[in-house]
């Protein structure tokens, strides 16, 4: 009925009924094309916030690689060729049947027409708007839908498998990023604030330090950075991180539980600046650096922690992708550089990426320029696919993939080796600073290289476990941090730095004791066991209850808690 509608619009527009045809279909299989190759790379459907980014073709086809998906220019010419050969053939049959079946000649400018058409276009549209309205309160298609529909809030791909791309797609349209708890109140959000003072002032009583106003902070996360060696199915002739494990051994570390497999950067870093998890936010919120409404100084560690800190953000390549230059400014970055704006970037061999090593170059430029202590956010890409066998001169032998992954994989893995080299590099000119300085590194996720042999091997959490260490340049405890979200990360950096905490971070600490990863497929408890959220004690229910209310109070609510973030 919807696509009915839509056929119906396009032609009270446009007035040829051959022509609609042809827009149809070339909509659908364009949709359909999206679709099979994001669910190849990401194991997830397209959302209809990721049509912003059609704006950037150039940078989205970059990320598509022709030997990864074993085709080659000849079959892609045979497959356009077929694809306008039947596109054709149905317009003409389609067009012969209307002519057999209504025996007339539709005049699109005769005036009897035009007002059919001037008839249908308004109410096509209103029942368009009301689609597009489909998740705001009372919507009387939803109301139809939800009779014959099988939600998923924990899946997206469940939700588009039992109720069809349409629904789905219509499913993520514009929704509350957030939804409101039944006791929210002025009053309620007092209590938790009170409550989380008092925890904060035990925590404090503790520690030394005020705050890190002393203290760089530096946030890497590495472009689908992870250990190969972990997964079930894959051989190595030599490990390709040597001196990133010698880091895990040395310093506080243990493992980034990603938002997603094989991508979903945008996300994971939303997370870890923010503390945000997407868990907490409804389930149609998929993207939030493109559907949240940020407003000036929106709480992260740029804005709160490190407000007195120079603030820098790095992406080691566009600047348009995700929104990323609004969003930093309203998360109260100072700057941004990226490859359009910087001269440090470059790639290696015949990549056309940016390298870890330049990135690294970049940021060691930023913090010497700067007045007083950093804060840098770096996000790097040189091992973001396609993963071509021409890129690099390969060292690495691959086994346990089929060939055309396999050559994916070594790129893949000879890229790691790059990672690890700069690394090394990074870490001998931070050990030089006079000032104190933590880095906080993890891998965004792991790529999608690996065959479907290799995923059957392996569980949900080892696909998206990625490595995870907060390197220091003066002495520090070394803590195991385990398998943790993002939204932690802060967390062990103002323990280990013994810095006094925000009643925010306070209730941050709380939530980590219960639930040391929470994500919308996989909850970990405080002891590291896989759990469902029904069966938390009392304590730990009101503790993530809290968390939910104080983000719901922020993001939708009347912002009662804005003092909860300061000391």
């Amino acid at each position: 009925m919807i696509i009915f509608v839509l056929i119906v619009f396009l032609w009270s527009l446009i007035g040829e009924i051959w022509i609609t045809y042809l827009l149809t279909i070339i909509i659908a299989f364009s949709f359909g094309i999206a679709n099979m190759i994001k669910i190849n790379l990401r194991f997830e459907p397209i959302y209809p916030e990721e049509l912003k980014m059609a704006g950037n073709p150039g940078d989205l086809f970059s990320f598509f690689s022709l030997e990864q998906y074993n085709l080659s220019v000849g079959k892609i010419v045979i497959l356009i060729l077929l694809s306008i050969t039947v596109v054709v053939a149905l317009i003409f049959i389609s067009h012969k049947l209307v002519k057999k079946i209504f025996k007339v000649s539709v005049k699109y400018l005769d005036r009897k027409i035009l007002l059919i058409r001037g008839i249908l276009l308004v109410i096509s549209s209103f029942l368009l708007l009301t689609v597009y309205n489909f998740n705001q309160p009372g919507n009387e298609v939803k109301k139809i839908v939800d009779k014959y529909a099988i939600w998923s809030d924990n899946s997206q791909n469940s939700t588009y498998h039992e109720n069809g791309f349409v629904i789905g797609f219509i499913y993520n349209f514009p929704v509350a990023v957030i939804s409101k708890p039944s006791n929210y109140s002025e009053e309620s959000i007092k209590k938790i604030m009170d409550k989380y003072m008092v925890r904060a002032d035990a925590i404090n009583s503790e520690r030394k330090n005020d705050n890190m106003d002393d203290t760089n902070l530096i946030y890497v996360m590495s472009e689908s950075f992870s250990d190969p060696e972990k997964l079930k199915g894959i051989s190595l002739a030599e490990d390709p991180i040597p001196y990133t494990k010698s880091l895990l051994e040395k310093y506080s570390s243990g493992n980034s539980f990603a938002t997603n497999f094989g991508g979903g950067t945008a996300n994971i870093e939303f997370e870890a600046l923010t503390s945000i998890s997407l868990w907490a936010l409804s389930p149609q919120v998929t993207t939030p650096y493109q559907m949240f409404s940020f407003y000036e100084n929106f709480p992260n560690v740029a804005s709160t922690v490190m407000k007195n800190h120079s603030t820098t953000a790095i992406h080691a390549y566009s600047s348009e992708m995700y929104k990323r230059k609004s969003v930093y400014e309203k998360m109260g970055f100072e700057d941004f550089y990226t490859i359009e704006n910087s001269t440090h970037f470059f790639p290696l061999e015949n990549s056309a990426l940016a390298s870890d090593a330049s990135a690294f170059e970049e940021t060691l430029f930023q913090m010497s320029q700067s007045q007083g202590n950093d804060f840098i956010h770096l996000v790097t890409m040189q091992n973001h696919g396609p993963f071509d066998s021409s890129i690099y001169e390969n060292q690495f032998e691959v086994s346990g993939t089929p060939e055309v992954s396999e050559n994916s994989a070594g790129t893949y893995v000879q890229g790691l080796r790059h990672s690890d080299d700069a690394m090394k590099g990074f870490i001998t000119e931070l050990d030089k600073l006079p000032e104190k300085t933590v880095m906080v590194f993890w891998g965004d996720h792991l790529p999608s290289i690996y065959s479907e042999e290799i995923l059957e091997k392996n569980t949900q959490r080892s696909l998206r476990e990625t490595p995870l260490f907060i390197y220091t340049n003066f002495e520090t405890a070394k803590e195991d941090l385990g398998t943790i979200s993002p939204i932690y990360f802060m967390n062990h950096v103002l323990k280990l730095t013994d810095t006094k905490v925000t009643p925010y971070y306070a209730l941050m600490n709380d939530l980590e004791k219960s639930a040391k990863v929470l994500d919308r497929q996989t909850i970990l408890d405080g002891d590291d066991k896989k759990i469902d959220l029904n069966d938390f004690s009392k304590e730990d229910l009101e503790v993530i209850n809290d968390y939910k209310m104080i983000w719901y109070d922020m993001l939708e609510g009347n912002k009662y808690s804005e003092s909860f973030f300061e000391k």
